[in-house]
């Protein structure tokens, strides 16, 4: 902000001196633009081609109808990470420390090839998973050893509800689906590191979770305009 206020009043042709990198450097204004916003009228949001608004009425409508949905999307994931989360402690499981901890192997072999190819430090990229008061390997390891266990938990329950609704997740919808993303340009690497076939199938059963709670509660409530 204070480069722009030295700008002020200056005209085009007139020598700068701004500061990159520790230096000062040269400079000239060769023009000056301003943005000018047309006014809002029924031509304009017809130029906008939204389906179904025609008129600046229709368009305050149409932003007060997206404002509400997306109250109504932050208040169900709220209701939908509340119910997961007692969902699975009112749940029964067996010793899942044997799964978690060789869950947790595969990923921590992913991590640390992510952190070389990065030229990071392994435990910076741990600190960006794990709560900033951790501040050893060990700790962030046993938190994430920790975590890896309540998405095995959730995982469990995802399978239940996949299986009542006949949803497969197998490797071969995995090699379907990861065909299709990098058909859409996703970057291989990024399937490496966050879409490896264990993390598939821990995300797609509890993705089926979620969809569970959101079908039984979508119609339980509503926003209203006040």
């Amino acid at each position: 902000k204070d480069w722009e206020e030295k700008l002020l009043g200056l005209q085009p042709g007139a020598e700068v001196f701004l500061q990159r990198g520790g230096k000062t450097r040269k400079g000239e204004i060769s023009q000056i633009k301003r943005r000018i916003y047309p006014p809002l009228s029924d031509l304009l949001i017809q130029r906008m081609g939204i389906e179904n608004v025609h008129t600046v009425k229709d368009y305050q409508e149409f932003l007060e109808n997206k404002l509400l949905e997306r109250k109504k999307y932050d208040q169900n994931n709220i209701l939908i990470n509340y119910v997961t989360k007692e969902t699975a402690k009112q749940s029964e499981f067996e010793d899942l420390t044997e799964e978690a901890e060789k869950a947790f192997a595969e990923k921590k072999r992913i991590w640390e090839k992510s952190a070389q190819r990065r030229k990071m430090p392994y435990q910076e990229l741990l600190s960006t998973m794990t709560p900033k008061y951790l501040k050893t390997v060990e700790k962030q390891e046993e938190y994430l050893l920790d975590q890896q266990k309540k998405t095995i938990e959730l995982m469990l329950i995802g399978e239940y509800f996949a299986e009542q609704r006949g949803i497969v997740f197998n490797r071969s919808t995995y090699e379907n689906d990861m065909k299709m993303y990098l058909e859409q340009g996703t970057d291989p690497v990024f399937i490496e590191e966050n879409l490896p076939y264990q993390e598939y199938l821990f995300q797609s059963f509890i993705s089926c979770f979620r969809n569970e709670i959101h079908s039984f509660y979508q119609d339980k409530f509503k926003v209203v305009r006040i």
